[in-house]
């Protein structure tokens, strides 16, 4: 009986494994998260189901003037088809784009004219010194965070059944009988 040796060094059969294998199997559950985690978000702020300090009824009036909807964080639906997932350079991030929010009702205190989407993010988030916060991000990461011991235990399956694939298929053709 014949044994086959193989012809790269062991660490390097590891690595490939790795990079061709694993690597792609965790980029692809990154983004897989991270725009579940952005439809989450966006699905929350729709349908109201994170508890927010109540609008008041002024703002309340100015949301029926303009027949925009009285849920907080909708108004123009500006900010909501603004929040995406983005690459970088080490997975992926979910947050508002660069945009511009035209409407000078949340830029007051900076007197008056349009505010960078950003900036209208954090406002929401945290409040200012007129306004309440909405947080919303917050919120849904820490619920979306408790599901992260079955997502931790799927993606390990996952890549423990695609480098065991690719050992098996290597060991079948370096040691054949």
């Amino acid at each position: 009986m014949a044994i086959n040796i193989p012809k790269k060094n062991l660490a390097v059969i590891i690595l490939d494994v790795f990079n061709n294998t694993v690597q792609p199997i965790l980029k692809e559950e990154a983004e897989s998260l991270a725009n579940e985690f952005c439809q989450t978000l966006k699905d929350n702020i729709r349908t109201h189901d994170i508890q927010y300090q109540k609008v008041s009824p002024r703002t309340l009036r100015n949301k029926r003037i303009k027949n925009q909807p009285s849920t907080p964080l909708i108004a123009t639906g500006q900010y909501l088809d603004n929040i995406v997932v983005r690459p970088t350079k080490g997975g992926f991030t979910v947050g508002v784009g660069k945009g511009i929010h035209a409407s000078n009702h949340h830029s007051k205190e900076y007197g008056g004219g349009s505010v960078s989407l950003r900036r209208l993010a954090r406002w929401l988030e945290f409040g200012t010194a007129t306004m309440p916060a909405r947080p919303h991000c917050r919120p849904t990461w820490a619920a979306f965070l408790r599901k992260k011991e079955i997502t931790k235990r799927h993606i390990a399956k996952r890549t423990r059944e695609a480098g065991m694939k690719v050992m098996k298929k290597f060991n079948e053709e370096r040691f054949r009988k």
